[in-house]
């Protein structure tokens, strides 16, 4: 089985090309780790996806429809799968309503489930670079719409450099997040988070986290200098769980003078030359493992 797909509650992979989702990215979308049937998080990301419905003008569809859906996906999918494990997308467009951009006052929401069978990600470490593509400033900072253009773009940078993630800057050269995932720094024994004020997507796994006091968000912006001197540093999602960055490889991105210049002045001596660039290692320690695990530990709860 290669995917079950829905939309409107009919199995079908069409959609309209005049669904504001396309043609405007008027839209939303939740990505869910699906384990052995049961959903982590699932209410937090409902929460998240029908509490920013307003905030990109769509009428929120209800809850139960939402519920129906997703207990109709996974029934189908469970009927192909022995376990049905995988990963559940949500998406809530503008559907139909016009051509302009003022929706007209019919609209009405456009529902579609994804469910794909993907094997479990086994690692928990990787190494990163830092990503030339800057985020803009946005009325909508936190929001996880379908506007995803700034992600592509990064995510085609860190491919090239045959990185697993990538670390991004906003237009003033202060860290965001990762290119899929939320970034948390283990700096002098707290576990600080970026503030998204100004751009970047309010993960899911960041809420849980902060919810429960395990991480705090910084208090002002997080400079670039910071990937000198943190002890740790973890990109975080509710898909993948917690992986911590193990190699930081600085030499081919327009911010990395910067960064080279934060090596030299920092007593940190854990960086070395490869083929021209430098690498910044990060040690593994108990400690480490300890936090990789205390989030992955979420996908055994459910």
């Amino acid at each position: 089985m290669d995917s079950v797909i829905l939309i409107d509650g009919e199995q079908s992979s069409e959609v309209s090309a005049l669904d504001r989702g396309l043609l405007y990215g008027q839209g939303l979308f939740e990505t869910i780790r699906v384990v052995g049937g049961k959903l982590p998080l699932l209410d937090l990301h409902l929460q998240r996806l029908l509490g920013d419905c307003e905030k990109v003008c769509i009428s929120a569809p209800a809850a139960s429809q939402l519920h129906g859906y997703i207990k109709q996906v996974l029934s189908v999918a469970g009927e192909a799968l022995p376990t049905l494990s995988g990963r559940l997308k949500i998406l809530v467009t503008g559907g139909n309503a016009g051509a302009g951009y003022a929706a007209e006052d019919s609209a009405k929401a456009r529902v579609i489930l994804q469910f794909f069978p993907v094997p479990p990600y086994v690692v928990d470490t990787v190494s990163a670079c830092i990503c030339n593509t800057a985020l803009a400033d946005s009325l909508l900072a936190g929001v996880k719409h379908c506007n995803r253009l700034e992600q592509v773009l990064a995510a085609n940078e860190i491919r090239a450099k045959q990185c697993q993630e990538g670390i991004v800057l906003d237009q003033r050269g202060n860290i965001v997040e990762g290119v899929a995932s939320n970034l948390v720094f283990q700096v002098g024994g707290e576990l600080l988070t970026p503030q998204l004020k100004s751009a970047g997507v309010a993960g899911v796994m960041r809420q849980y986290l902060l919810q429960r006091k395990r991480i705090k968000e910084a208090e002002g912006p997080i400079p670039l200098n910071i990937l000198a001197h943190a002890e740790q540093v973890y990109f975080i999602n509710s898909f993948r769980g917690a992986w911590a960055l193990d190699r930081l490889v600085i030499g081919e991105s327009a911010h990395d003078d910067r960064a080279i210049l934060s090596l030299k002045n920092t007593a940190k001596g854990a960086s070395l030359r490869e083929g021209g660039r430098i690498v910044l290692t990060y040690n593994k320690s108990a400690q480490r493992q300890q936090f990789v695990d205390d989030v992955n530990a979420v996908f055994a709860q459910s």
